[in-house]
């Protein structure tokens, strides 16, 4: 007797098309997720370098009499960013001796920072971008005309009433934020404010570093995070 065959039964092609059909649906679901958990990462990173900066930030505070550095420094004089000029970014260098912590790993072409302006250069094909505006971070620089309420730019130490409730340097684009209007009410809008899952790390005068939305960084006159005289 002949004994029986088994058969293979293969996939139709129903079943196939349903197989994809749910492969491309947990495709859909998860790959946010994923996006979302790389860029979870890249703010952890970009914070680590905000408190490393905060740490040079006292340091500097230690070398130069308790007070600040400008946002840029006009070593020439001519009342403008121009060639022997330079920003805080180089200013905190000598502690930190390395450029990439002022790179954000969610904006890697961002501030290869010139340690002087040089206008004769063309920086536009220097990688990270070399102007001196390039940035990854800004100093705070809201309120920068005279009169309260005050940038924590070139203060004492001693002037600032919150110092975990002051804002000192921000995800940016810019090496500065700045605003000259002395009204309180200043909102940070654009992308810079939103770069890491519709919001932004800021680094407080005191060394910490929080994720904030746009409209948790308040500016009124009873508490502006963005002056050292008003409580934060």
């Amino acid at each position: 007797m002949r004994r029986p065959v088994n058969k293979v039964k293969g996939f139709t092609l129903i079943e196939l098309l349903v197989v994809i059909a749910i492969i491309a649906i947990l495709a859909a679901i998860l790959f946010p997720v994923f996006a979302r958990a790389r860029e979870k990462g890249r703010s952890s990173s970009c914070q680590s370098n905000l408190k490393q900066i905060g740490l040079a930030f006292h340091q500097y505070l230690t070398d130069y009499d308790e007070r600040m550095p400008g946002t840029w420094f006009d070593a020439t004089r001519d009342g403008s960013l121009t060639q022997g000029d330079y920003t805080w970014r180089a200013a905190l260098q000598p502690y930190i001796k390395n450029r990439q912590i002022f790179v954000c790993p969610s904006d890697p072409t961002r501030n290869g920072f010139a340690v002087t302006y040089d206008p004769s250069i063309d920086y536009s094909d220097v990688s990270p971008a070399g102007s001196p505006y390039s940035a990854g971070y800004a100093m705070n620089a809201v309120h920068w005309a005279s009169g309260s309420p005050t940038p924590p730019a070139w203060q004492p130490d001693a002037n600032f009433v919150d110092p975990a409730g002051t804002v000192l340097v921000a995800d940016s684009t810019d090496f500065e934020i700045s605003v000259a209007s002395n009204t309180h009410g200043f909102l940070r809008t654009g992308a810079d404010a939103l770069r890491h899952l519709e919001g932004a790390n800021y680094l407080f005068a005191d060394g910490h570093v929080k994720w904030l939305r746009p409209t948790h960084v308040l500016c009124s006159s009873s508490r502006c995070m963005w002056s050292v005289e008003d409580p934060g």
